[in-house]
C-alpha cells in the first residue's frame, strides 16, 4: 500500500503529532529499522518498530525526561548515530516539553564544547559506540569543563561512569505510558548554522520545519518517497532531519536508517526492500549509480555552494539543495532545481508561500522567504534562555546565484 501524506493544516501539529496520527490509523504499519549489521558497531541490537512501537516508546522515553529538573523548553543535545534510538529520542524531548538540539556525533571534544556552550545545552543524549567513536565519553569531557550541562544519559553497552544509562530502543518497554500533566510544550528544534569552524545554533518552529518537509515532499509529486527510506545521512542538520525523518512523518513510508556505512549493508537493503529509495549525499551519486544498480531512484543532498546539476528526462531523482540551514530546495532531476529557483523568485512578496527567494538589490545574496524560512538565531541561548521575538523572515543568507545570460547555474558563497 502506497502511503499518504499526512494532513498539517493545524499550527499545533508537531512531529508527534504525526506519529501520534500514524499509530491511530495504521499502527501496526512498518515505520523504522535500524541498518542491518548495526551490532557489529553499535554493541546494541537492531530494531524494527511499527508506528504504535514508535508512540508508545517515545512516550516512555518522554516520562522519563520530565522527571529532570529541567525548565520548560530546555535544550536537550542528541548526540546518536542515524538510527531507531535518535527517532526516539527526538520525539521523546518534543513530548516532554524540552527542545531537542541535533549534534554532530562525529565531532571533536572542542568542536563538541563550542556547540553545547554556544547553545545553553542542558541534558544531552548520546550512546556508547559508534564504530570507533565514543561519543559518551566524548560527551563526558564537555561537561567536565561545562557546569552547565548537567544531565547525560546514554544507550550502550560501555558507558562511561556518569552517564545514566537507557533502555536500547530495540528491548525498551512498548507498554503505553502516560505523561505527566505538567510537560510543556516545545519550542521547536535547534540545529547549527556552520560559518567556517563556527557553528551558531538556529531555532526552527515545528510549522516551519513541517513546511520545509512540504517543499521535498512537492518535489516528490504523486508518486510519493515509496515504501520505504534507506537514509545514509547524520541527522544533525536540516537538510538531513527533511529528507529523511520528518519525511518519514509526513508521508507514513517506513524507514531504514543506517547509522555507520557499510557497502555490503547498502546492497543488502537495496535488494530485500521492496520500493525502496536510497536517501544520500550528492558525492555519492556516481557511486550508487555504478556499484548499486538496483536503487536507481535516489533522493541526493547537497550543502550551497553547489553548481546545480543539469535536468534529466526519465531520472527518477530528487536533488535537495541548502541554503545553510535557513531553507532547503528540492525539485525532480527530470525538472531540474533552476526551474524549481526560478518559479521560486518569481513569487510576490505579499502572497502566502511555504518558500520564496529573492536577490538583495544592494548585496545580491539570496534571501529567504516564507515559513518553510523562519528561523530565530537565539540570542539568549548562552544563558540557557531561547529568544521569543527573534524570528527572521526574509532573511539574507551568505549566498548567491550563478547564472549565465538565461538560467541559474549554480549557488555561489558571498560570506
Amino acid at each position: 500500500m502506497q502511503p499518504s501524506v499526512r494532513s498539517t493544516n493545524s499550527d499545533a501539529a508537531t512531529p508527534s503529532t504525526l506519529v501520534d496520527g500514524w499509530a491511530e490509523t495504521s499502527p501496526e504499519r512498518f515505520a523504522l529499522s535500524d541498518q542491518w549489521g548495526c551490532e557489529s558497531w553499535s554493541g546494541r541490537l537492531a530494531a524494527r518498530l511499527t508506528w504504535e512501537d514508535i508512540r508508545d516508546r517515545s512516550t516512555a522515553l518522554a516520562a522519563r525526561l520530565s522527571r529532570l529538573a529541567l525548565g520548560p523548553g530546555a535544550l536537550v543535545g542528541l548526540c546518536l548515530a542515524n538510527g531507531s534510538d535518535w527517532m526516539v529520542a527526538f520525539l521523546a524531548v518534543e513530548r516532554a516539553g524540552l527542545t531537542p538540539c541535533c549534534l554532530p556525533v562525529a565531532a571533536s571534544a572542542s568542536d563538541l564544547a563550542v556547540a553545547v556552550e554556544a547553545a545553553g545545552i542542558e541534558a544531552i543524549i548520546t550512546q556508547a559506540i559508534i564504530g570507533p567513536l565514543r561519543p559518551a565519553e566524548t560527551v563526558c569531557t564537555v561537561a567536565g569543563g561545562y557546569y552547565r550541562l548537567r544531565y547525560i544519559l546514554g544507550f550502550g553497552p560501555g558507558l562511561p561512569d556518569g552517564v545514566t544509562e537507557l533502555a536500547s530502543t530495540s528491548r525498551m518497554s512498548s507498554r503505553s505510558v502516560e505523561l505527566p500533566t505538567h510537560a510543556g510544550r516545545s519550542r521547536g528544534i535547534v540545529t547549527f548554522e556552520r560559518y567556517g569552524e563556527i557553528r551558531r545554533p538556529v531555532l526552527r518552529s515545528y510549522p516551519s520545519l513541517i513546511a520545509a518537509t512540504e517543499v521535498l515532499v512537492a518535489a516528490l509529486g504523486p508518486e510519493r518517497p515509496g515504501e520505504t527510506l534507506i537514509t545514509l545521512l547524520a541527522p544533525d542538520d536540516l537538510k538531513a532531519i527533511v529528507s529523511g525523518p520528518m519525511l518519514s512523518l509526513m508521508t507514513g513510508c517506513g524507514i531504514e536508517a543506517h547509522g555507520l556505512f557499510s557497502r555490503a549493508g547498502l546492497d543488502r537493503s537495496v535488494l530485500s526492500t521492496r520500493d525502496a529509495r536510497v536517501v544520500a549525499p550528492g558525492w555519492m551519486e556516481v557511486a550508487l549509480r555504478r556499484h548499486v544498480p538496483a536503487c536507481p531512484r535516489l533522493i541526493l543532498t547537497n550543502d550551497a555552494p553547489a553548481r546545480l546539476p543539469d535536468a534529466e528526462p526519465g531520472l527518477d531523482t530528487v536533488d535537495v539543495l541548502a541554503l545553510g540551514e535557513s531553507a532547503v530546495l528540492a525539485a525532480p532531476r527530470r525538472e531540474g532545481l533552476a526551474a524549481a529557483i526560478e518559479t521560486m523568485t518569481g513569487v510576490p512578496a505579499g502572497l502566502r508561500s511555504r518558500l520564496r527567494l529573492r536577490v538583495g538589490l544592494e548585496d545580491g545574496r539570496i534571501h529567504a522567504g516564507g515559513l518553510a524560512a523562519e528561523v530565530s538565531r537565539l540570542p539568549g541561548a548562552v544563558s540557557g534562555k531561547l529568544g521569543g521575538d527573534a524570528i527572521e523572515r526574509d532573511a539574507p543568507t551568505p549566498f548567491g546565484f550563478e547564472r549565465t545570460s538565461e538560467h541559474v547555474i549554480g549557488i555561489l558563497s558571498l560570506a
